[in-house]
């Protein structure tokens, strides 16, 4: 199951015809598909996974959909092997496509070829760095800070869902930069994904980690989202207590992709998921010295409506207070938390009105 999307944010939010930065965003998730399926399946995501989940099949793995190939960037839902097959088709076919100047439109035509067994979203930027030529099976809807916004995939009309709201936090915000937008809502849908799941609810149309991928004008290419750190913190709605809660993900765009769940409980639990390889390890030597780019912290607690998942908000650092964040990971031990200055001045605020919410 996937869910795939694209936004356009505005240089100028409040003058959409000054251009934009286009980026897609895909999660990680994929489900096996059995002909016969076992007794019992460990059904994990980075942020619920335990050892003991070792001890039964996986019903899940963690793999990367979204691709950069040359200047286009593609993100795909579907069944792996004609995806596989139709992006063997776009590395080599993509040259003389350009040719055209609307690659994308063949490349649609060569993706219809797997309607009902792939559903692919696509952009090229051309050289001149201002004509942007896309294609997917979707309907384009403007969501003023993001752009105009469209999806694929059985989990997209729940990204879709994060990006309205997301949207409509940003109204009143036009002086944020469109790179930081991008940054901010990759962060917000994440924090959303991976608090439902921490909370027990790991949706069937998506999960994992959100990867995303833009355009960058300046050095004209298609960069991936930054190494990430993503804490959480737990409200308590009888009284708006906080909990910080012990167990971070870390994301590691770089190669094939890699995730990084750290837990204080769970006997001090480090275990990696490589995007490339499918795989699940407890060698995390990779990670050690690891700097991340950016954090994000975010509030949640249970929906207001009873509904599975939960109620979230995301704080995200910029690059330059990413010392604010502490991260050392080694033979020994791994620690993490955040700097009270970071917590009194960009939390607290946050922290009261949120409290203020939950209360009678």
């Amino acid at each position: 199951m996937t869910g795939c999307l694209y936004i356009s944010p505005p240089y100028l939010p409040a003058d959409p015809t000054a251009g934009c930065i286009p980026a897609l965003l895909a999660d990680t998730m994929v489900t096996f598909r059995r002909v016969e399926a076992p007794e019992k399946e460990a059904d994990f995501t980075a942020a619920t996974f335990r050892w003991e989940d070792t001890a039964h099949p996986p019903k899940r793995a963690f793999t990367r959909k979204l691709v950069i190939e040359g200047r286009c960037a593609t993100a795909l839902a579907g069944h792996s092997e004609p995806i596989a097959e139709l992006l063997n088709t776009l590395h080599w076919e993509l040259p003389e496509w350009e040719k055209s100047g609307r690659p994308m439109r063949a490349y649609g035509d060569r993706a219809n070829l797997y309607r009902g067994r792939v559903e692919a979203l696509g952009v090229w930027v051309a050289p001149d760095r201002r004509t942007i030529n896309s294609m997917g099976a979707f309907a384009m809807m403007p969501m003023g800070p993001l752009g105009l916004v469209g999806a694929i995939g059985k989990g997209g009309a729940s990204m879709l869902n994060v990006a309205r709201q997301f949207a409509r936090t940003l109204d009143g915000m036009a002086a944020t930069s469109a790179s930081e937008r991008i940054r901010g809502f990759a962060a917000a849908i994440n924090g959303k994904r991976l608090a439902d799941e921490l909370m027990g609810h790991i949706a069937e149309d998506t999960g994992g980690y959100v990867e995303f991928a833009a355009y960058d004008p300046a050095n004209d290419t298609w960069t991936r989202g930054p190494r990430s750190l993503s804490f959480f913190i737990k409200l308590d709605r009888s009284c708006g207590a906080a909990e910080m809660i012990g167990r971070v993900v870390a994301y590691e765009p770089t190669g094939g992709g890699r995730m990084l769940t750290l837990d204080s409980g769970q006997g001090g639990l480090a275990v990696e998921f490589d995007l490339q390889q499918r795989s699940i390890s407890s060698d995390v030597r990779r990670w050690f010295g690891w700097p991340p780019q950016v954090a994000s912290v975010t509030f949640f607690h249970e929906r207001d409506d009873g509904k599975p998942g939960a109620w979230t908000s995301t704080v995200s650092t910029r690059p330059d207070e990413i010392d604010s964040v502490t991260f050392t990971l080694d033979e020994q031990s791994f620690r993490f938390g955040l700097a009270e200055d970071f917590l009194d001045e960009k939390l607290l605020l946050l922290t009261e009105q949120v409290r203020s919410r939950l209360r009678p």
